[in-house]
Order: structure tokens, then sequence, then C-alpha cells
């Protein structure tokens, strides 16, 4: 099948499918690990066809405020496990936010440490990560997805509220879907 024109190249839904194919296809893309990384494709009519992906779209309730959303996020891109939704609701179903932790939120994971685990080894097998990322977490040289927050909470059986006390707002990062 030969390239049909569409007259589609500056608008926002051609410049999404480039995109998508290029982070799942492209090593050099900065979000290729992320997803070509991790074997998130395009399908092949989707891959060849922007008009495939054009006439899904549109069927499927796409306008210039909405992005494309992975249903399966283990799944690729292709009909049928793809949906537009909000930025906004995107962000909130996609990595979890990141945050470093401040220095009074370091003060108290180490107060929490030695008061219930005594040391860094126990509190790193207790959440089931390495000792280095605990030591980094508590030096304040690593971020922690809220996930962990949480995870250290309920192991010291605290509310998150006060581990997180004074929880910095002015950082958040994407992070990575795996769990630390």
């Amino acid at each position: 099948m030969g390239q049909v024109k569409h007259n589609q190249a500056g608008t926002r839904l051609y410049q999404m499918w480039i995109n998508i194919k290029s982070r799942c296809a492209n090593k050099n893309n900065p979000k290729y690990s992320y997803y070509g990384g991790k074997g998130v494709t395009v399908c092949d009519e989707w891959l060849k066809d922007f008009q495939a992906f054009h006439d899904y779209a549109y069927a499927n309730g796409y306008n210039d405020t909405l992005t494309i959303h992975r249903i399966d996020g283990s799944k690729g891109y292709e009909p049928g496990n793809c949906r537009f939704i909000s930025f906004e609701e995107n962000r909130l179903n996609g990595r979890t936010p990141r945050k470093s932790p401040s220095k009074k939120m370091r003060t108290r994971l180490i107060e929490e440490r030695k008061k219930h685990y005594r040391t860094q080894v126990a509190i790193a097998e207790a959440l089931n990560i390495t000792v280095q990322h605990y030591q980094r977490l508590e030096y304040g040289t690593a971020n922690g997805s809220i996930t962990l927050w949480q995870r250290m909470a309920d192991k010291f059986g605290t509310p998150i509220d006060a581990i997180v006390k004074n929880y910095p707002s002015t950082r958040t990062e994407a992070c990575v879907t795996q769990e630390l």
C-alpha cells in the first residue's frame, strides 16, 4: 500500500502518532526505555497507516484536549487497548509521582527506623528494597514513590501523614511504573 496523502501532518493527532511510534521503536528516544525497552509496541495497522490510527481515534472520542492511554499497561498501542482521556486522568493513572525526601522527612524516617527496626538492613528487608536504596532515601539522595512512602508508614504502623509530613510539594517527577 502506497503512502496516502492525508493533510494531517501539522495536527496534534499526527504528532501523537509520530510520538507513540518513536517511543516504542526508536532507541534514541528518551522515553524508549519506558516503552519499546519494556516490549511495548504499536500494532502493525497503526504503525504503517496514520489514517487507520486517525479513524480509530475519532471513532473512540478523540479531540485535541485528550491524550492516548493504554488500558492495559502491559500491552501495546492497539485497537481495544487504547482510549483517549484528559492529561490529568492520564497522569493519575500512569506513573507514580516521586518526591525527594525533605530534611524533616529524612529525620522522621531515621527516628521511625530506630524506634521500630534499629538497622537499615532490617527496614530495607521489611520494605523489600535494597539497603543501598534505603540509604539513599535516608540521606536524601534518592527519590521515593508515594507507594514506597505508604509501605513505610504501614511497616511503622503510623499514618502516612506522619512519614510524609512537610512533604515538599514543589518537586514532582514522573517515575517508572515498576514498584521500587
